[in-house]
């Protein structure tokens, strides 16, 4: 009997209604469901791959936990990286301990100047950030020399192999006041991290050269604590404070870019809800469409009735009419969702050409190209979403449908 019901629903499907109308409503619906589905899946994919990549690019340049002294450097930190790194119950959370020398300063260049972040780092941890990177070009090695994001070798117009002033407002106390330090030193490396705010700001050198630069004599301004994973900083603090004393301030990523990741949660839920609106609008096409059928058909439904058929096959037909224009609506839609998210990058640089306009500027979202993450629990949530919607927007119909009065119908449309 199903495959019955199911094959007098697909022939109401196909053939021609008596009001045009309620074809264009159907295919209207079918059309919907497609563009909806495939747009939650595009958006939050992108939303997806935006929120993993800046995580990572935070993550790759950043520690998970950064201990420091407030208003103070950490003085004789070598010992104590070397307690933190071999502790018998941190050990199995931290993967290294890298003291690091943060600061700002100024650079100029060829009648150009700029504001930028100065970090003091070792080679070996030089070398991991660089591991993250989309390029870098090695013109002397990393101690000979600073290492500059991409963004600010071009908007510094420097030619390979030249110099750069680079002054700091850490500089000796005179009888004058205190004086900046200015210093020039060689490009040993250009970068790029693909986050505009990085590429654009941020200068390496060796601890070494950050000391003397920043008048700091062994000593550093933090430590950065990378974990094996991430998301253990729950159970590393704890024993952190163990051993540490109370002068240090301990911050975990999540404090750090507590906004940024508040605000790009509330971002993705609210465009989710926008853009479901969508599916939503597609799925009363369906009410609407599905009404409109069971009023076109009404003398075919009294004939089926007069033939023997039952309320409730009669309630599966136009079940499975609803269903069938939900289910290929959705599959369509997930297939269109999920091969626009895996090329979304090459769509996106293949219509900036064509209309020469940006759209994805890296100054506003700070990464240079637009990342997408196809999640398959996300895309099962739409669908699930989608159909049971679509389940939902037959009930009417269906219900309509075995209200029908055989006789009366049959008089009606002689």
């Amino acid at each position: 009997m199903i495959k019955l019901e199911i094959k007098i629903a697909m022939k109401f499907l196909r053939s021609r209604a008596k009001d045009q109308f309620v074809s264009l409503i159907t295919v209207m619906s079918f059309l919907g469901i497609t563009i909806g589905v495939a747009t939650l899946i595009v958006v939050t994919s992108v939303m997806t791959g935006f929120h993993n990549t800046l995580i990572n690019r935070i993550l790759g340049i950043n520690g998970h936990i950064t201990i420091s002294v407030p208003g103070a450097n950490i003085a004789d930190f070598e010992p104590l990286v070397k307690t933190l790194e071999t502790d018998t119950d941190l050990k199995q959370y931290i993967k290294t301990v890298v003291p690091i020398i943060q600061g700002q300063g100024l650079v100029v260049a060829d009648n150009n100047n700029a504001g930028i972040i100065i970090r003091g780092v070792s080679q070996d941890n030089f070398n991991d950030i660089m591991q993250s990177s989309k390029w870098t070009t090695n013109f002397k090695n990393f101690d000979e020399g600073i290492a500059i994001g991409s963004q600010l070798f071009n908007r510094m117009n420097q030619d390979h192999n030249t110099k750069m002033t680079i002054l700091s407002p850490n500089g000796e106390q005179t009888a004058f006041g205190q004086m900046p330090v200015i210093k020039n030193f060689d490009i040993s490396s250009v970068f790029s991290l693909g986050m505009f705010e990085f590429d654009s700001s941020l200068v390496f050198m060796s601890l070494k050269n950050a000391m003397q630069f920043f008048n700091i004599e062994d000593s550093v301004t933090q430590l950065d604590i990378f974990l094996f994973d991430p998301n253990d900083i729950s159970k590393a603090k704890p024993l952190l404070y163990k051993i540490i004393s109370n002068k240090f301030a301990v911050y975990d990523w999540q404090q750090i870019n507590a906004s940024l990741m508040n605000a790009l949660a509330i971002e993705t839920q609210v465009m989710f809800v926008i853009l479901l609106m969508i599916v939503i609008v597609a799925v009363f096409n369906i009410v609407a469409s599905l009404t409109m059928l069971v009023k076109d058909k009404a003398k075919d439904i009294a004939v089926l009735m007069t033939l023997g058929m039952g309320l409730n096959s009669i309630r599966r037909i136009f079940l499975f009419m609803g269903m069938i224009i939900a289910v290929f609506g959705t599959i369509f839609g997930t297939i269109i969702g999920i091969t626009i998210s895996v090329f979304v990058e090459p769509i996106r640089q293949f219509v900036q050409k064509i209309t020469n306009i940006n759209l994805f500027d890296p100054q506003i979202y700070n990464l240079a190209e637009l990342p997408a993450v196809v999640q398959l629990d996300t895309i099962i949530l739409i669908v699930s979403i989608s159909l049971t919607l679509s389940f939902l927007a037959t009930l009417y119909p269906t219900h309509r449908a075995t209200k029908i009065k055989p006789i009366q119908a049959i008089r009606d449309n002689i």
